[in-house]
């Protein structure tokens, strides 16, 4: 049934409407009315042209398109700027600028018809857009006439003046963004403008205003058909002479090199997207591609591109509002748009005043978001049917209660509770209240529940927006955060910060430390929406009395509100009778608007109303809109209001009735609306929600008006957020009733049902071969270069496909609600993983935010344990992946969910800089046994192949480094950023950074260290020597403080104070040490009480533990009860717990003291009522940690095995076999998502990923942040091999082998082909681990070195069955330790170089052949390229030959003949001469060759790595000076030598130097990608020059090739451990990385 009446066809908010053209989905009637002002638009035009300064816009004051600068029919559009669409307080510009041959209006009208000027539709399709100005700018670029002389210098001149005029012309102008909108050759204009205008004073206003471009088939790189063009305009019979734009649009001309060089360096910060053409332009007898794609995009880091289908000429005009080249412009100018205008409500003119910049607001704004995620909230009244909106509240606002509240003179109630029943009003006083304290000059943040958003309704969410509103109106806590950010890395954006860790950091650690100037107000509505409403409350209810914070909240009754202290909280309980004066005025507003001649009537509808409503405002508005049927003779209104029913329930049970009452189809339609709109994860837009019905009712003539007739007034539909429509459920009430029933209807919505039918569309939807192809035009590769944030473009990609964003984000969140028994579900489920779930990670990629794939998968398992009943089955077991159809069982989901955690943690970071890489990249990394390398793996021709690891499934440890200093490490702490072990008999303390787990600094505190500590931010460390405490800044490593101790004992703990300002120390002595960071600095000492105790008590104590907040200490002795000292009385408590503690820790937030027994298990003691709890599960644990939330408990027992415990139960949910040496330290991450172990002289870090979690409350609505473990089925980890660690290895002369040895000393060939162990050749004694490894280059001979300087030589064959022969040789100990070995070409002699000079052996003789002493050698020995019996020596300031036989020096180089004085030298960090000679002198050297690598087969170039320290930089080849060394003087018997350096744009992205092949230098980079450099130009060059006579031509060709080649990249966790170093790539790019024991093997690598 289909209702009709004025209530029904209104929009619920306030919207602009635009009479501009008619749209064909609108309603009827308004396609009327906007005919007609199109016909008067149409009269309008031929208005004469108006000078841009005189012109009146015509219209309304609110907004105006103008017509007057339009061309008459016939006539050519006019030159320069004009006003297309204007609004009062625009936030911005829009300026299109047209290309070759074109003009202002008619370039963007479909077949130059300026009726379909396509820029004026955006006003009215996108709200955000409505905002900005629009122009258009004209310049002379015909193809004709007599502007020969003019070129695109000109045109951008003319450009600038007519911008910085038109901007004089209005102050407030001269500070919004400007967004170009360009095609052709209008691109080039914009950016030569650009470029001129960062060189000029007089337009560097106008420029910072240049926020983004939008490229429309813009020739970057020219086009091959100028120099056609011109060619034919030279030769017409009227002579037209060519045209200088037109030339300068030739391939690589001068103008378009100029233009582009200048750019490439001014365009930081710029938004820019690039559109290329994908159809040939037809050009008489032939058709072709004007622009081609090379030429169309830039390249940039910061730029996106995607293709369009359309030709040169289309590429700039669109047919109409649904065309798909439309749209993506549209999208992308939308997004722009939302991120460089703030659009809250809250934010005024005051608070952003604060930023000094108003240019930089958008920068900081977006800065701000990325730490927090979380938008800026959308506060807004609800709805009524006309239009009108409940208002009032001032009866509030008189009330002592809250004037003492709101005046903040009353400090012991600064909290306001309203409470309410539903449908009352809360939300529209919680509003008023907003309003009318920002009316007074307040600074007033909010937030606004939505039960029906699963985001938004998170208690984390709601900090995380107080915060982002805090930091965008308060400069200090700005300041403070971004200082935060700056020295941690922290950011609570992603799914490891928890409700705890937010308030802790954030709240308690900065925003309550702020010198407030006057009140902050807060206002919660609807806090009983939250996922943990007393959870929540209870932490704002407990700010401190002295924070001038006031907080308001609303909300129904809560159930479990004992616990809160309510002492300081004012509470009103709303009643009818306080909202009777806004009742009936909202009902006499309603009223008048709809029956404005009949007072009687109003009369009696108003009397029996409020009669009826009991103050409900909900149920007034339902009843309004129920009357509207009937609403037409006074007996049917007499009649409806008899009849309407009193109470939410009975009115919810008549719109289900009504409902009940449609045409089946209908009653289909309607349900299936409400199943999006009632179980949704949020509510959706309008063109998401007709995209998801469309496979089942096809398409809408309009949808908004279809759910306003037949969803019985359950949805109402909202113009927000960017313009679009967006559907949402009436109240929360509504819910509950559809979901549960009544009496009289059963449910009509079945959650479970729902959730699987929403699932299975989601799934079908991303089940399409189309979606790889639609979104590699949405791909930037040049991004993967680049450390900038990225935009979303799967939101661009999603512009045409509304629905995608939605399938992509929340597939999965629905399957975790569906029903575990639908075999239909589990059909569509396999069909998408099997075929579409890389696309679909794809996607995510595509996002920027990897976080989307791990909740997905944490979704998944969650279905998996509610599928399984709480039964135990081994979760690390692959069953078969049988047909869904024919099974019941659910275990084949969970592998899929572990892949999809391990590839987020192993591939995310890369698969953002290149998402299409999930498709080639991925798979074949993948363990052999994981779903995803079982599924996917050698899908393309030339596909990856990864072999020699023994290992088929994944691998808990992240990564494991090697502590070093030849000590053992004693303790480990981690923060976000970094982990920190300490070796305290040295007193070192090593800082590791936590994403690459490499060695950042070591901390030297000079004597024996005892313990360290961590503030609660992790951004200070404290460590107690023997004789000084340090106090260290983590992120730089500077020293703060160095306090002298004179007070000697045994430490047993140390802690910050919340502040960060104290320390507190406990002694074995009965210490306590208590100290003032300064200066000045305070130290004072307590000794503690033992008076009236045994005497076992007056002992040493054993162990001790300071509380978080510090105000106890719990002590320990062996064989008697813990005791608890309080700091402010001094008295000591007796545990209630066993008599025989081995450890004691205090809970972080129960505050409770956990004790574990030696002999018993784990017991939990409460000194408030001295309650104990006992955990017999945990047991016979030698150390325990538990996390900084109070969520988690590591333990480690005797036998040295990790266990992860769950509070509040201790349920087990990991578990960790011993595989070696036992603990000794150990600690959790602060995020709780990994854990670290020290044993013996490493560190191991462990990922497992059933530590790997999304957002609390996405998975459940539990409060307790670990409560989504009670069903967890405990993880036994896997064993990641036992096999010795990898020392050093070497590829053998073919290319078919390879040796490495191991820390056990032993020396084994490998297969190149499969890994596999082929022979040990030999062991070293003491099983003494091998530095160095040389391999003979025609495989006769094999030499090593050991730790302990013993080489070790000896003879191998390959006999004909395959089999090595071995064959003594000789040994030698050596008195100092060795950086290089090697083997002459004819085998017979062997060099041994070190610091102190050479030595040479005569193989066969075993005997020395000679010495060479050298007070220090820095450089590097290779085989000399064309003589046998020579080598060379590869140093930074020369190359010098010498004999095999004698070591004598044959050749010295000699000096450049242009310069009498020697070459110059230089260290690391400067720039020398791209070519010059390198210096004959042998002298010490100020730099050492560290790494050498010959280029191509010739042997006459080397490249060769050096550096200014003088450490043997073995582990990282950062920041190093790279040269191309080339020795083609020798050839030409010239004996010089010349060098070129290679610049710091390709240095500094080098984090590991692997090798050559051919030409190419092949590296792995800072991201961990392989890539490749091409040094050809490089070789080329110095191979023709000669002197210093060619250093500019040179510099030049290097500076544009400039260019790395990406290939793949490996798994994160292979670049995070100690052997990565000894990675290498052999003559046919085959790349070999140790990896526990084993070699990883890459084959085609390079060839991708």
């Amino acid at each position: 049934m289909f209702r009709k009446g004025r209530f029904k066809s209104m929009p619920l908010f306030d919207e602009p409407s635009y009479a501009d053209e008619p749209r064909s989905d609108a309603h009827p009637s308004l396609n009327k009315a906007a005919a007609i002002e199109s016909s008067k638009s149409q009269k309008q035009s031929t208005l004469p042209f108006l000078p841009f300064h005189s012109r009146k816009l015509l219209g309304s004051s609110l907004s105006t398109f103008s017509t007057t600068t339009r061309a008459p029919e016939g006539q050519e559009d006019p030159l320069g700027l004009q006003v297309a669409y204007d609004i009062d307080n625009s936030v911005g510009d829009l300026v299109f600028v047209h290309g070759l041959g074109g003009s202002a209006w008619k370039s963007f009208s479909w077949n130059r018809d300026t009726s379909c000027f396509w820029p004026r539709w955006l006003p009215s399709e996108e709200e955000i857009l409505s905002k900005f100005r629009i122009l258009t700018f004209g310049y002379n670029s015909k193809f004709h006439g007599a502007a020969a002389n003019l070129d695109i210098l000109d045109f951008a001149k003319d450009l600038l003046l007519q911008l910085m005029t038109a901007a004089s012309t209005n102050p407030e102008h001269q500070s919004r963004p400007i967004i170009f909108i360009v095609h052709s050759m209008g691109g080039l204009v914009v950016k030569k403008a650009y470029s001129l205008g960062k060189h000029d004073k007089l337009y560097a206003n106008l420029v910072s205003r240049i926020r983004g471009i939008v490229f429309l088939s813009t020739p970057h790189r020219g086009s091959r058909y100028a120099k056609v063009l011109n060619k034919i305009l030279s030769a017409m019979p009227l002579g037209r002479p060519p045209k200088a734009y037109v030339a300068g649009l030739e391939m690589q001309s001068s103008a378009i090199q100029d233009i582009n060089e200048s750019f490439r360096q001014q365009c930081d910060g710029l938004l820019l997207c690039s559109f290329y053409e994908t159809l040939k332009t037809s050009l008489r007898l032939t058709k072709v591609l004007i622009v081609e794609k090379d030429s169309a995009i830039l390249g940039y880091p910061n730029e996106m591109s995607a293709a369009m289908d359309a030709n040169h000429h289309t590429v700039c005009k669109y047919k109409d509002r649904s065309d798909p080249n439309f749209i993506k412009v549209k999208g992308v100018l939308k997004t722009w748009a939302a991120q460089l205008v703030p659009t809250e409500p809250g934010l005024t003119g005051a608070s952003i005043s604060l930023i000094a910049d108003p240019q930089a607001f958008p920068i900081i704004e977006h800065r701000i978001q990325d730490i927090f995620g979380a938008l800026r909230p959308t506060t807004s009244r609800p709805s009524t049917p006309n239009g009108t909106k409940p208002k009032g509240g001032a009866w509030l606002l008189d009330k002592p209660g809250f004037q003492a509240w709101s005046a903040a003179t009353n400090s012991k109630f600064s909290h306001f509770w309203l409470i309410g029943l539903p449908g009352t009003g809360k939300t529209v006083l919680a509003q008023s209240v907003l309003e009318n304290l920002r009316a007074q000059g307040h600074d007033v943040h909010s937030h606004f529940f939505d039960r029906t958003h699963q985001l938004q309704r998170t208690a984390s969410y709601c900090l995380r927006s107080l915060a982002t509103q805090l930091a965008l109106s308060n400069a200090i806590f700005r300041e403070a955060l971004f200082e935060l950010h700056e020295k941690t890395g922290l950011k609570f954006n992603d799914q490891h910060q928890t409700l705890n860790s937010i308030w802790d950091r954030v709240f308690e650690g900065i925003i309550f430390h702020l010198p407030f100037e006057k009140p902050l107000f807060w206002i919660l509505d609807g806090i009983d929406e939250s996922d943990v409403p007393t959870g929540l409350f209870s932490r704002l209810s407990s700010i401190p009395s002295n924070i001038p914070i006031r907080v308001l909240f609303s909300s129904l009754p809560l159930k479990n509100a004992v616990g809160i202290d309510q002492s300081r909280i004012q509470t009103y309980f709303l009643q009818a009778s306080d909202t009777e004066t806004d009742m009936t005025a909202y009902v006499t507003r309603t009223l008048c608007a709809l029956l404005p001649d009949n007072q009687e009537i109003q009369q009696i509808i108003r009397s029996e109303i409020l009669r009826k409503a009991a103050g409900s405002f909900l149920w007034t508005r339902l009843a309004l809109e129920l009357m509207q049927e009937r609403w037409h003779t006074e007996e049917d209104i007499k009649l409806v209001l008899e009849e309407v029913p009193k109470g939410m329930a009975a009115m919810y049970s008549r719109m289900v009735t009504t409902l009940e009452e449609q045409m089946p189809r209908n009653i289909e339609l309607a349900k299936h609306v409400l199943t999006w709109v009632v179980c949704g994860w949020r509510p959706l837009y309008i063109d998401e929600l007709a995209e998801a019905l469309r496979p089942k009712f096809g398409a809408f003539t309009n949808l908004e008006l279809t759910i306003r007739q037949l969803c019985g007034q359950f949805v109402t539909v909202g113009r927000r957020e960017g313009g679009r429509s967006k559907a949402s459920l009436i109240h929360t009430t509504a819910r509950d009733f559809l979901v549960h029933g009544d009496e009289e209807h059963s449910p009509w919505i079945s959650p479970k049902q729902a959730h699987e039918q929403i699932a299975r569309t989601c799934l079908s939807y991303l089940c399409n071969d189309m979606w790889r192809r639609h979104f590699s035009a949405f791909e930037n590769p040049a991004a993967a270069s680049s450390g900038v944030s990225r935009t979303n473009n799967l939101q661009i990609a999603a512009v045409e496909y509304p629905l995608l964003e939605y399938a992509t984000y929340h597939w999965a969140y629905h399957i975790s609600k569906a029903s575990s028994d639908s075999p239909a579900l589990m059909e569509a489920l396999k069909e998408f993983m099997l075929t579409s779930c890389l696309s679909w990670i794809e996607g995510i990629a595509l996002s920027g935010n990897i976080a989307h794939l791990i909740r997905s998968a944490q979704f998944l398992k969650t279905y998996v344990k509610e599928a399984k009943g709480n039964t135990s089955n081994n979760i690390l077991s692959r069953p078969q992946l049988r047909s869904p159809a024919s099974q019941t069982s659910v275990d084949w989901i969970q592998p899929w969910a572990t892949d999809f955690i391990r590839i987020a943690g192993k591939f995310g970071a890369n698969l953002i800089l290149n998402p299409s890489s999930v498709y080639w990249n991925v798979p074949p990394m993948c363990p052999r046994q994981s779903m995803v390398g079982t599924t996917f793996n050698s899908l393309r021709p030339i596909a990856l192949s990864v072999v020699g690891l023994g290992s088929s499934t994944w691998d808990d440890c992240q990564a494991s480094v090697v502590i070093g200093n030849d000590k053992t490490a004693n303790q480990v702490l981690a923060s976000d950023s970094y982990f920190f072990t300490l070796s305290g008999s040295n007193g070192i303390i090593t800082a590791w950074g936590t994403e690459a787990c490499e060695k950042i600094r070591e901390l030297s505190h000079g004597e024996y260290v005892a313990r360290m500590t961590l503030n609660r931010d992790g951004t200070l460390l404290a460590a107690r020597g023997y004789s000084n405490i340090h106090v260290w800044e983590c992120s730089s490593g500077r020293l703060l403080h160095r306090i002298p101790q004179a007070l000697r004992g045994v430490l047993r703990d140390i802690r910050f104070a919340p502040s960060n300002t104290e320390l507190l120390l406990i002694y074995g002595t009965w210490v306590v040490q208590h100290v003032q960071l300064g200066p000045p600095y305070v130290v004072t000492t307590q000794e503690i009480s033992l008076s009236g105790l045994e005497s076992e008590y007056c002992s040493a104590i054993w162990r001790a533990t300071i509380s978080n907040d510090m105000s106890k200490v719990a002590l320990v002795w062996r064989g008697r009860p813990a005791l608890v000292w309080n700091r402010q009385t001094g008295g000591l408590v007796r545990c209630r717990a066993p008599a025989d503690p081995a450890q004691v820790l205090w809970h972080p937030e129960s505050r409770n003291l956990l004790i574990m027994g030696q002999q018993t298990g784990l017991f939990e003691w409460c000194m408030t009522d001295d309650d104990l709890i006992e955990y017999p599960q945990v047991k016979n644990c030698q150390e325990m940690v538990v996390s900084s939330d109070g969520n988690f408990l590591l333990t480690t027992d005797q036998n040295g095995t990790l266990q992860v415990w769950a509070f509040p139960r201790l349920h087990l949910i990991y578990s960790k076999p011993n595989e070696g040496e036992g603990t000794i330290s150990m600690c959790l991450s602060p995020d709780n998502q990994r854990f670290y172990d020290l044993r013996g002289l490493s560190c191991n870090v462990w990922e497992p990923d059933a530590l790997v979690r999304s957002d609390d409350s996405d998975l459940d609505e539990t409060s307790n942040a670990a409560g989504s473990y009670a069903l967890t089925e405990p993880v036994l980890s896997t064993s990641s091999g036992t096999t010795m660690p990898v020392t050093t290895l070497v590829l053998g002369p073919t290319n078919e082998y390879f040796a490495c040895a191991r820390e056990d000393g032993s020396v084994i060939i490998h297969d190149l082909t499969d890994g596999k162990r082929l022979r040990k050749v030999y062991t070293h004694p003491a099983a003494t681990p091998v530095m160095k490894l040389s391999w003979s280059k025609k495989g006769k001979y094999m030499a090593s070195l050991d730790e302990n300087h013993l080489l070790v030589i000896k003879r191998i064959q390959l006999k004909g069955d395959g089999k090595w022969a071995v064959f003594p040789g000789f040994e030698v100990r050596l008195a100092e330790a060795v950086h290089q070995i090697f083997f002459s070409a004819d085998e017979k002699l062997l060099l041994v170089s070190t610091r102190q000079g050479e030595r040479v052996w005569d193989i066969k003789g075993k005997a020395e052949a000679w010495v060479r002493l050298s007070d220090d050698c820095s450089g590097h020995w290779a085989q000399h390229p064309a003589e046998a019996s020579s080598l060379i020596l590869i140093e930074t300031t020369g190359v010098n030959t010498y004999s095999w036989a004698s070591g004598s020096k044959l050749s010295e180089n000699f000096p450049v003949p242009a310069k009498k004085s020697p070459a110059p030298t230089f260290v690391l960090g400067d720039k020398p001469s791209d070519h010059r000679p390198l210096s004959q002198s042998r002298s010490r050297c100020s730099r050492r060759v560290i790494w050498c690598s010959e280029i191509g087969d010739s042997g006459y170039h080397f490249i060769v790595a050096s550096t200014g320290s003088n450490l043997v930089v073995t582990e990282s080849h950062r920041n190093l000076n790279l040269e191309v060394v080339s020795l083609k003087g020798h050839q030409d018997g010239q004996n010089k030598q010349t060098r070129s350096t290679v610049t710091n744009h390709i240095t500094s992205k080098v984090r590991l130097l692997l090798g050559t092949q051919g030409n190419s230098l092949i590296f792995l980079s800072l991201e961990g990608w392989i890539c490749s450099y091409d040094l050809s130009p490089i070789l080329s060059t110095i191979d023709r020059s000669s002197g210093l006579m060619a250093m500019q031509d040179m510099g030049s060709s290097r500076a544009n090739n400039d260019v790395t080649k990406r290939h793949f990249f490996p798994p994160r966790d292979w670049l995070n451990i100690p052997t990565t170093h000894m990675a290498v790539v052999g003559v046919d790019g085959t790349f070999l990385c140790p990896k526990q024991g084993e070699v990883a093997i890459v084959r085609n690598g390079l060839k991708i």
